[in-house]
């Protein structure tokens, strides 16, 4: 293998890892501003993932219109909505929840 095939390699399974680490970061993240930014950064790596499989137009479709247009528009409207999360609160009836799906699930 030559430099760069290995130089390739390590590109794309960077950006393959760090396209899967930002998607579970969108769903994983509580606020939502942040979830829409991760969402960018998804995008992102997936086009260079495309890019270096040589789907050039694929990529730039995916940076243009969806990222260019549609999460900035995303951007906007959670930034505007003014999201205030109620604070979760532990009652009896959730641990009673908890218990009997672990109890259903056998987990």
């Amino acid at each position: 293998m030559t430099a760069a095939h290995i130089i390739f390699e390590i590109v794309f399974y960077l950006a393959g890892v760090s396209a899967i680490l930002f998607s579970l970061l969108v769903v994983m993240t509580a606020q939502p501003v942040k979830g829409v930014l991760f969402l960018i950064l998804t995008f992102i790596a997936m086009a260079v993932v495309w890019i270096l499989l040589n789907a050039e137009f694929l990529a730039l479709i995916l940076v243009v219109v969806y990222i260019g247009a549609v999460m900035t528009l995303f951007l906007f409207v959670v930034m505007m909505m003014n999201f205030l999360l109620p604070k979760f609160k532990l009652t009896y009836q959730h641990a009673l929840y908890c218990l009997s799906g672990r109890i259903v699930t056998g987990k």
